[in-house]
């Protein structure tokens, strides 16, 4: 009897911590089925939890500049991949395949980042590949 009691306890131990864990990284407010790539000039690193983040001036076709921020995985996955901040230079033109926000605005989840010497890197939130996605 007491080994139910045990099994029950840590079965709704267990469901109560990971729910939340996984509801932080949802990507429904992102389009998954228009992905876009950019072009553009880093202008802030924000390497912190929960997730990395980096702004960049992209050059529009009527020649004006808009200000993206583009959401990375964690400082951790990233690290545990081999990636650094030292490795992003400041000034310097990347290219990033993204899921643009749904409402329109400049912001994104990162897919995939392309250096300038033309080395590619997976940026994207792995958590997120295992939440449903509302436009798969």
């Amino acid at each position: 009897m007491k080994s139910r009691w045990y099994l029950a306890a840590v079965l709704v131990l267990i469901g109560s911590t990971a729910a939340p864990v996984l509801a932080h990284h949802s990507l429904v407010s992102f389009n998954s089925k228009q992905p876009m790539t950019l072009r553009g000039v880093l202008t802030d690193i924000q390497w912190r939890n929960p997730h990395v983040w980096v702004l960049m001036d992209v050059k529009q076709p009527d020649g004006k500049m808009v200000n993206w921020h583009i959401e990375f995985s964690a400082p951790n996955n990233l690290n545990r991949l081999g990636f650094r901040p030292a490795m992003l230079d400041l000034k310097s033109t990347y290219i990033f395949e993204i899921w643009p926000a749904n409402d329109g605005s400049p912001n994104a989840t990162g897919r995939m980042l392309t250096f300038p010497d033309g080395q590619k890197f997976d940026i994207h939130d792995i958590w997120g590949d295992f939440m449903p996605q509302v436009n798969k």
